[in-house]
């Protein structure tokens, strides 16, 4: 027999071994899994420097769809695996992971969990319509704004006159303007009222 033919006789029998080993390491993660039996994991959330239990905690089990939020009592409840990682968080509160056991006899696990309050300074953020303050410059320098109309009043008599729109007045026409206005303060002098009324 020469060497090429038992190489070619090796060839099937290589991959024929490989498959096999391939499949047999691929059933192991499944077996595996199948070994860990889902258990329920319930519990409340609490307060750090109170027993006051929080509402609307997100309980999540991370890289997974898994997870719930704490009712306004506090208290949660949902399905998770041996071995897995819960985390616990919410805004103003620190972050806080439970880390379940892989082997455990029971199929319900309860959790009292103390979260700590922080006050965190969030950055200012300004809103605009535009990308830069240069561009909200442009926009206010460009800005055309509507002629509002002007209200004048109506002041009729009252509207001040010119002393030049007025005639020229000669001394004959002023002696007769003074003489008018002398005589109607003495006709005011002597007007009696039309009506008496006695008390």
């Amino acid at each position: 027999m020469s060497l090429s033919n038992y190489s070619t006789l090796k060839k099937p029998a290589l991959y024929g071994l490989l498959t096999i080993a391939l499949f047999i390491v691929g059933l192991m993660p499944a077996k595996a899994q199948q070994k860990r039996q889902a258990l329920q994991l319930s519990g409340v959330v609490v307060s750090a420097d109170s027993t006051e239990g929080l509402a609307c905690i997100a309980v999540y089990v991370p890289g997974t769809n898994r997870g719930t939020i704490t009712k306004a009592d506090g208290f949660f409840t949902f399905a998770v695996l041996p071995g897995d990682s819960v985390v616990f968080q919410a805004l103003g509160f620190e972050k806080q992971y439970i880390i379940l056991p892989l082997h455990d006899d029971t199929d319900k696990y309860f959790s009292k969990v103390k979260l700590k309050q922080v006050a965190r300074q969030l950055p200012e953020v300004q809103v605009m319509p535009w990308a830069t303050q240069q561009d909200f410059k442009v926009a206010v320098r460009d800005l055309a704004l509507p002629e509002e109309p002007s209200v004048k009043p109506d002041l009729g008599s009252l509207y001040p006159k010119s002393i030049f729109a007025t005639p020229p007045m000669d001394a004959r026409d002023n002696s007769r303007q003074g003489l008018k206005h002398h005589l109607n303060q003495q006709q005011g002098r002597f007007i009696l009222p039309t009506q008496i009324r006695i008390f």
